[in-house]
């Protein structure tokens, strides 16, 4: 199927992201029914000579964005005819698509970039073992602002303490 749609049909494909860009930019989830009436739909080359090929009937899609830039998309069908994607499926999908979207630019980065370069030296320190005090005094802080990093540090990989940083960085 995805060959299928591969090698062309994708071009017949009402919800295909490049076709529908100003429509993009407004929402980042549209179903067929935002873009054309479902008797259009039947009628259409892209019903006849794929979707129903495959047994599928109602399509939506979602796209991942960052700054307003799309890094993918998520093409979803529903195989019964008159069971449609609902409002409540959009507004799902809209959370979705947030979540989904900083997963992929999380884990496409290097750990240590989530980081400031202070940060990266305070975890640098806590690896060695050094505690608040002796950070402070490495890097001419004050223990109040060693605290401020690692809550900082903290936050940003999800963890409560140095014993889980450390595990984390591994």
């Amino acid at each position: 199927m995805l060959t299928d749609y591969l090698d062309g049909n994708y071009n017949l494909d009402f919800l295909y992201p490049p076709h529908k860009k100003d429509l993009f930019k407004q929402k980042n989830v549209l179903r067929l029914s935002d873009v054309i009436t479902h008797e259009q739909y039947e009628m259409s080359e892209y019903y006849k000579s794929f979707m129903s090929k495959y047994g599928f009937y109602d399509e939506m899609v979602v796209t991942l964005s960052h700054n307003e830039k799309v890094i993918g998309a998520i093409g979803m069908s529903k195989r019964e005819k008159n069971n449609y994607f609902t409002n409540e499926d959009v507004l799902r999908f809209e959370y979705l698509s947030t979540i989904i979207s900083s997963a992929l630019l999380y884990c496409g980065e290097e750990k240590k970039s989530l980081l400031s370069k202070r940060e990266q030296e305070v975890v640098t320190l806590v690896k060695k073992g050094y505690t608040n005090a002796q950070i402070g005094t490495e890097l001419f802080i004050s223990i109040n602002t060693v605290k401020k990093h690692l809550q900082n540090i903290f936050d940003k990989y999800g963890v409560l303490n140095r014993t889980e940083l450390i595990s984390k960085i591994k």
